[in-house]
């Protein structure tokens, strides 16, 4: 029961914090030098893409708990550790676009 409510509240402000950045286009919850080297004109797209991986991220971390239940296997840690891996592949992928360099 704990577990469940643990990783689906992460999921859920992951999902929030990914909303705030990719929609609102807000930034404090990326580090400065990932944004150093952006142009203006693409920080809206940069947000974006850095945003949807949260949010894919965010997901896998609610369906975790709740496929493991559903299905009575392990089969959710599979699903939300893919989810996790795709959501921040697609926020390193966007940074190194967008930025040029990781640090």
């Amino acid at each position: 029961m704990t577990e469940r409510l643990v990783e689906t509240l992460l999921g859920l402000f992951l999902i929030y914090l990914g909303y705030r950045v990719g929609w609102k286009g807000e930034l404090w919850t990326i580090h400065r030098y990932h944004t150093a080297y952006v142009a203006e004109q693409d920080r809206m797209k940069f947000c974006r893409g850095c945003g949807i991986g949260e949010m894919v991220a965010g997901v896998g971390c609610v369906l975790m708990p709740w496929v493991n239940l559903l299905t009575r296997s392990e089969a959710g840690y599979w699903i939300g550790a893919a989810a996790i891996g795709i959501g921040f592949l697609g926020i390193v992928l966007t940074i190194l676009r967008y930025n040029g360099r990781l640090f």
